[in-house]
């Protein structure tokens, strides 16, 4: 028993509750990665179909409208079969909402796995674990370039600039400096990965921790050119079934919901103008309560997440030998919604279309400078308060 007291002395931090916990992927891939390491060969703890990957995977390269209108192509190498690429799609997103329509699954039911992790434990392209329905889980391998990588690329590049210096043998002073503030951290020995808690209202990407593996700061990472806050909790609120129910029966509501002709026997919908063909593709919600609440944005991490805009570089992290402190210089720093409203950056409450989302739309929260209506009248603003009374 004591040496497993002494691996989870050791390695507790790494896990947001302290112990991995096996129903969480994450948790149970940082494991599996641990205990390679510390073992010497492969640990793989969650296992998958591989003939049902190889059949899904096929399945989705040769009957899935997507695949047809993208180029993608199946590996056709036994060791590759369950790998697929596309000429023209360099977004893991955009693949993984294609992946979540064709299986008819939710984005519960799906996990993007790193190269060398997990079922990609041997394989040198990240991919996508789901669990569906025809085949059971499986894991399809995704092989396209480095386009698209958007914010975990630039959460990468954070933490590696950071632990290109930091230590347990060195702690250092970590200063985030914006033209208006500066924080300050001190004994910083690690920023580690901390994303994929958002079912709880953990907003953080990365964590800071002290020579005790504790965590000095929680920290959200947004890439100024674009991002999105927040989904809406359904638990929280009926707001989503309210709005169908307008936009299917309210006569005297001014949108309504036609099936998306791409996704044929599945419930998935457009939103249009009511009694017409013209397109809505935002739909901006006014005195939404949701918008206000600080736990949608800084969510209830524990040291309180704040919020850090920028797209990295490498000329953005400047490290004096002499003081050990490493200066980032960073676009914005947020620790309260109060700091956020009026800026750019201000949260305001919309309906979006998503196909990967259930029913085809995405309810959330974008930046003020996303939410905008467009010249070409395909946007239109509703009341929060007239359908939540």
């Amino acid at each position: 028993m004591d040496i497993f007291d002494t691996f989870f002395r050791k390695f507790a931090y790494k896990f947001d509750k302290g112990y991995p916990d096996m129903n969480n992927n994450q948790d149970v891939l940082l494991l599996e990665n641990i205990l390679s390491k510390v073992i010497g060969e492969e640990i793989i703890l969650n296992e998958f179909s591989k003939s049902g990957s190889i059949q899904a995977a096929k399945d989705f390269v040769d009957n899935s409208s997507f695949a047809k209108s993208n180029d993608v192509k199946r590996f056709t190498s036994g060791k590759y079969a369950n790998r697929i690429n596309s000429s023209k799609v360099k977004d893991f997103d955009e693949i993984k909402d294609a992946l979540i329509d064709y299986f008819n699954i939710l984005e519960d039911d799906i996990e993007k796995i790193d190269a060398g992790a997990g079922p990609a434990a041997n394989d040198s392209v990240a991919g996508f674990l789901l669990n569906t329905k025809e085949f059971g889980e499986i894991y399809i391998s995704v092989s396209v370039g480095k386009k698209g990588l958007g914010g975990k690329l630039n959460e990468k590049n954070f933490n590696n600039n950071i632990n290109q210096y930091a230590s347990k043998e060195n702690p250092i002073k970590v200063k985030l400096i914006a033209s208006d503030k500066t924080l300050e951290y001190s004994n910083v020995v690690e920023a580690i990965d901390v994303a994929g808690g958002t079912q709880n209202k953990l907003k953080a990407d990365t964590a800071l921790l002290s020579p005790s593996g504790g965590k000095v700061a929680n920290i959200s990472l947004k890439q100024s050119e674009g991002f999105r806050w927040a989904a809406l909790n359904n638990d929280d609120t009926d707001f989503r079934q309210k709005f169908l129910d307008a936009a299917f029966n309210n006569p005297n509501f001014p949108i309504e919901l036609k099936p998306n002709p791409e996704f044929p026997g599945k419930e998935r919908y457009e939103m249009f103008k009511k009694g017409t063909d013209q397109r809505i593709t935002l739909v901006i919600v006014t005195d939404a309560p949701y918008t206000k609440d600080p736990k949608n944005i800084f969510g209830t991490d524990n040291p309180k997440t704040i919020v850090v805009g920028r797209t990295f570089k490498p000329e953005d992290f400047k490290f004096d030998e002499n003081t050990n402190t490493l200066d980032i210089k960073v676009d914005h720093i947020y620790e309260n919604l109060e700091e956020i409203n009026g800026s750019p950056f201000e949260p305001v409450f919309v309906i979006a279309q998503h196909s990967g989302n259930p029913y085809g739309l995405d309810f959330r929260a974008y930046p003020k400078f996303m939410a905008k209506l467009s010249k070409k009248g395909t946007g239109i603003e509703i009341k929060y308060s007239d359908l939540i009374k």
